[in-house]
Parts: C-alpha cells; sequence; structure tokens
C-alpha cells in the first residue's frame, strides 16, 4: 500500500487480531486497509456470530456528521443543550441489562472510513478517542473495527488523518486465495468456480487500480456472486443471458477463460470409483480435469465426513475411502504442487474430522501414505 508503513495481514489474521483483543478485552480500535471486495466486513460479521457477541455495521458515507452525533436541542430550563441521539450505535445499559437492545459484547465496524468526508471522521474521532459522542457512551465492551480502502485500492479515497490513526492499531489486510478457499467450502461456494481459481489464481482479485475504464474487476465478493448465479443455474457456454450476468460481476476475460475450462468438465475422472479404490487409469491428465476431480472428491469427502460424524465415529468404509481418496491425490504420478494443494483441500473439507485421523492407528494402516506425507510437509498441518 503506498506510502503507508503499517503490517500486512490477512483477512484471516486481522480476525484473528480482533479475536484476540476481544478475548483480552483489550478495546484499543482497530484500522483495516484493503481492496474492496475481499470480505473484511463480510467475515466480521461471521466472527461476531461465531463469538455470539453484538454486530453493528455503520457505512459511513450513508451518515452526516448529526446522524453520528445527534440534534442539538435546549434543555427544559434552556440553560445548556441536550443532545437528542440516533439509534444507530450500540446500547447497552450495564445497569439495567434486561432493558438493552444490544449484547454487552460486540463489535462495531465503521466501514468505509477513508471514503467518508473529513466531518463524518472528525465526529467518529471522537468515539476512538473518548468512546462517546457528546451524550452517546459507547458500552465498555464494545470494539471499534474501522475499515477502507487505501489509496491504490480503487473506490472514492478521502484519506486518514495521523491523529485519527494513530488512535488505533493499524493494518493493511489482503486477500490469500487458499484462506479464502477454506471460506469458500464452508458458505457453499460453487465447486466449479473454486476448481477454476485453482488453475487460475490471477483472476481471483484482479483489480487494476492504474486502469480508468475496467468499471467490472474480479474479487472474492463478486465470485462469490458468480457463484450464486451457478447454484441456480446449470452452466450453459450458449446461454447468452447466463454469460452476461456472470461478465458483470466479474468482467468478460475471466468469463471467457472460465468458458474454456468447463469445456474439460465432461473428462472429470469417476470420484466414486476413486473412493472405492479403483482409479482409473488415464495418462497425461490435464491440469484442469484435475482440479474439476479433486473439487468434486472434495465435496464426496465431506458427506462422508458429515455422516461419520452424525453416526458417531468413521466406520470400516468411510475409513477406507478416505484413505483411497488420500492415495489418488498423493499417487507418485500427479504433480508435486498439486499433491500438496490437493491434501489441503481434502483437510478443508472437514478440518477437525480429518485431522483426528492422523491420531488414529487404524488409519495410519490402512493409508500410511498420509503419515509419511505429514511428515516430510509438515507446513501443511500447521
Amino acid at each position: 500500500m503506498a506510502n503507508l508503513s503499517i503490517p500486512a495481514v490477512s483477512v484471516g489474521q486481522f480476525n484473528q487480531i480482533v479475536e484476540q483483543q476481544i478475548r483480552e478485552e483489550n478495546y484499543r480500535p482497530i484500522i483495516g486497509l484493503g481492496k474492496g471486495g475481499i470480505g473484511k466486513s463480510e467475515s466480521l460479521g461471521d466472527l461476531a456470530k461465531r463469538l455470539g457477541i453484538g454486530y453493528i455495521d455503520l457505512r459511513l458515507l450513508l451518515y452526516t456528521e448529526t446522524d453520528l452525533k445527534g440534534i442539538p436541542y435546549p434543555s427544559v430550563d434552556h440553560k445548556k443543550t441536550v443532545w437528542l441521539t440516533n439509534d444507530i450505535l450500540p446500547q447497552f445499559d450495564a445497569e439495567h441489562p434486561e432493558n438493552s437492545r444490544d449484547p454487552e459484547r460486540g463489535i462495531l465496524v465503521l466501514d468505509e472510513v477513508t471514503s467518508a468526508s473529513k466531518s463524518v471522521r472528525t465526529a467518529a474521532y471522537q468515539l476512538l478517542q473518548e468512546r462517546k459522542l457528546n451524550d452517546y457512551v459507547l458500552p465498555e465492551k464494545w470494539l471499534v473495527v474501522c475499515i477502507g480502502n487505501g489509496e491504490d485500492d480503487g473506490g472514492e479515497y478521502n484519506g486518514i488523518e495521523p491523529n485519527f490513526a494513530n488512535r488505533c492499531s493499524v493494518y493493511e489486510v489482503v486477500a490469500k486465495f487458499d484462506e479464502w478457499k477454506t471460506w469458500a467450502v464452508a458458505h457453499g461456494v460453487n465447486p466449479m468456480v473454486i476448481a477454476y481459481l485453482n488453475t487460475n489464481n490471477q483472476d481471483f482479485h484482479n483489480f487494476n487500480p492504474d486502469s480508468d475504464t475496467d468499471l467490472v474487476f474480479a474479487s472474492p465478493r463478486s465470485w462469490k456472486a458468480v457463484s450464486d448465479i451457478l447454484n441456480m443455474n446449470e452452466f450453459n457456454p450458449e446461454n447468452e443471458v447466463l454469460l452476461a450476468r456472470m461478465e458483470a460481476n466479474v468482467g468478460s476475460g475471466p468469463v471467457v477463460a472460465f468458458k474454456t475450462f468447463m469445456e474439460y468438465k465432461n473428462q472429470m475422472l469417476n470420484t466414486d470409483a476413486i473412493l472405492a479404490g479403483d482409479f482409473p487409469e488415464v495418462d497425461n491428465i490435464p491440469n484442469e480435469v484435475l482440479y474439476i476431480t479433486l473439487t468434486n472428491l472434495s465435496s464426496k469427502m465431506a458427506e462422508i465426513f458429515e455422516r461419520c460424524q452424525k453416526k458417531g465415529g468413521f466406520d470400516d468404509v468411510a475409513l477406507h475411502q478416505v484413505g483411497n481418496a488420500v492415495r489418488w491425490v498423493l499417487d507418485p504420478d500427479r504433480p508435486k504442487e498439486f499433491s500438496a494443494m490437493a491434501v489441503n483441500d481434502l483437510i478443508r473439507s472437514n478440518k477437525d474430522a480429518f485431522t483426528s485421523l492422523l491420531g488414529s492407528q487404524q488409519f495410519k494402516n490402512i493409508c500410511p501414505e498420509l503419515s509419511n506425507f505429514a511428515c516430510t510437509n509438515r507446513n501443511i498441518y500447521r
């Protein structure tokens, strides 16, 4: 990020920082600056839901200084000004928690902080510095997180004052594909979108800050939109309306490449046969076919794990199916980079269930290849 000497963290790491401060009861405000569409605000909402705490997201561009500070009016004796505060900020009364609108703990997100006007940021500054706005007092256990775009990240950029930033811990937030893929699997992103991006990382987020004409660009947010379309409609390369809807979200280049990628779908290997240990004998498998097969295999693995968890454990059939899937991706004929990435993808199908197998002697006997791979690739299991 140009001219800003701040640490760069991934979206997941940014979430960890927010979570750590909440658990430490450290309520020093946080600022996260990064490109649009990488999931900064959405991931914070997911974090609040997981922690079971409150969450309020204020898009500062939609508010004025008066909205935040409230409306002044004279007191009954006309000797002072009283502020009628807006109802948009967290409301928790420690003396009467039963009458509170919001929980005791929470995350208050001030979104688009670098796009808001200076007067709105000035109002927010008091909230950061004093944890109050005129007569309003921010609940003690609410953490303020400001997010926005950097100067070269696209969107309207009105800057951020050093005194504002100095009241906060400031980070640059960047998107990492492997991290997003974990989120995507858990949130039902279309498998073909994931498979495509496995082989076309350059289309994961292709915003060009130097272009004045690229109105539409690919990002994690826009690929989720494409996924929503494909989850409801069968892909048809002749369906001009479907292609137009996809292009409206990620641009023409990625859609053209996606069409070419989808031509390999019919060559996908039989994943049921792989799970049964009957590996298809195919020479010179294109990378596209490998990744499409892997995505389908990971989806079936997730179903196996879910079924076993409901039953309370792995039966012999499931153990052999998982072992066969692992053996297929670790086949010496596979490219090494594919095998390393594929094991990660299989783990993503259910991390807790999969990693528990590493300590199972029964599974080690069925699939010694995984233990051997884990020993020589410890970074996979960090």
